[in-house]
């Protein structure tokens, strides 16, 4: 056997009453394949690497008691730390529309309150992003009423800053206007 166990293409190597899991390959792809219905693959080990089939660059790592790390092009891009987790360079997010929401989507909840909180959210049919709460009693997406909107447009680069649904600031390519009244604290 050359110090091997050896299968052919497809020939699959089963384990478990009835054949449960199933380990093969077809020739092309590998597969490891729980066939019992539950869904349930364990790995146990206290690191487990995953890297390329050349062994010369980790693809992801997972760290007992410590972190889960993945990997593009041998450069480590995520991995999660004792207080969240770290991302390096850019986060990029993309999505479909949800209710008003035309483009990907940040939210900031507390606990599982869902859509309760803070967002940042880009519009990406109206060149505009967003930044705002939703209020305590609001559990929809695409409340923008009382947001801070940053256009994009190039004949419409501005910010405004809203209240209840009316804007009562925004910068010009003179300065700013600001609706309704100004009241000024402190020195000026």
């Amino acid at each position: 056997s050359d110090n091997a166990l050896e299968f052919a293409d497809n020939a699959k190597a089963k384990f478990g009453t009835g054949g449960d899991l199933k380990i093969y390959h077809n020739g092309s792809q590998s597969f490891i394949q729980d066939g019992s219905g539950t869904g349930n693959l364990k790995i146990s080990s206290n690191q487990i690497d995953i890297v390329n089939a050349g062994n010369s660059e980790f693809l992801a790592k997972f760290i007992e008691d410590g972190a889960v790390q993945l990997f593009h092009d041998s450069s480590k891009k995520f991995e999660t730390t004792s207080t969240g987790a770290f991302i390096t360079n850019e986060l990029e997010i993309e999505g479909t529309a949800v209710n008003d929401f035309e483009s990907g989507r940040v939210r900031f909840t507390e606990n599982a309150h869902g859509f309760l909180g803070g967002y940042v959210h880009y519009d990406g049919s109206a060149n505009v992003l967003y930044m705002g709460v939703h209020p305590s009693n609001d559990s929809t997406v695409g409340n923008d009423v009382n947001a801070i909107k940053i256009n994009r447009e190039s004949s419409n680069l501005n910010v405004e800053l809203n209240y209840g649904g009316s804007k009562k600031f925004e910068t010009t390519s003179t300065g700013v206007t600001a609706t309704g009244n100004i009241d000024f604290t402190g020195n000026l």
